[in-house]
């Protein structure tokens, strides 16, 4: 990661899942609730990926949970309890290159929507295309009895920030892992100012160096 670059999917994809095995190292119950989807999920549905196979990719996001030993207790509470999770999706607006943060608790029937920059009919869009593809995967899990049924009609739309925090064009990737790291530990939104993304660039990229060694 340059010190001032914007990060690419595959920078949130491989951060995201650093960090969160961080947080189960760490023991934080949170990190175990948490279902983390690779940020191609909601270009999947932009670009009209089918129902079925946005389910499939789902359906392996889950399953990477239960590939890791040290974690065997997921295995258990998989796949019954699918609308248990808090679902942490990262989203992509091309036309901006920025990225955003969708975090839905289908049992609160809530959905946490964080945007650095705090547009509000950007925020919207977000806000819909996550509506979208939750309605997308609930309905086919309906179908294979491994969820509820929800109205998403009636969910709570929560903005992650009423005001921009992000005064340059390209941390909006740093912010949306700052917000998955507070989410996997329990917080609903990270405490990390501006003036420390230089110090949070610099401790990611150390730590994906470390895990591009190890794999």
């Amino acid at each position: 990661m340059s010190s001032n670059g914007k990060l690419t999917d595959e920078a949130i994809n491989i951060g995201g899942t650093i960090l969160k095995l961080n947080c189960l190292e760490l023991g934080y119950s949170a990190a175990n609730r948490s279902l983390l989807l690779s940020c191609y999920e909601i270009e999947r549905l932009r670009g009209g990926t089918s129902q079925e196979e946005l389910w499939s990719h789902f359906e392996r996001s889950l399953q990477q949970i239960t590939h890791d030993p040290e974690h065997e207790a997921a295995l258990e509470s998989y796949p019954q309890d699918i609308d248990s999770y808090l679902w942490i999706i990262p989203i992509h607006r091309p036309h901006e290159e920025h990225w955003t943060l969708g975090v839905v608790d289908l049992k609160e029937k809530t959905i946490f929507h964080y945007d650095s920059l705090s547009s509000e009919t950007e925020s919207y869009n977000d806000v819909q295309l996550l509506l979208q593809y939750c309605n997308a995967i609930t309905e086919i899990g309906v179908t294979l009895g491994l969820c509820d049924q929800y109205d998403f009609s009636g969910f709570s739309i929560i903005p992650g920030a009423l005001h921009a925090c992000q005064t340059n064009g390209y941390d909006c990737g740093l912010w949306v892992l700052a917000h998955i790291f507070a989410v996997l530990r329990g917080h609903t939104v990270t405490a990390l100012k501006e003036d420390q993304m230089l110090w949070w660039r610099a401790t990611l990229s150390e730590q994906v160096c470390v895990w591009t060694e190890a794999n």
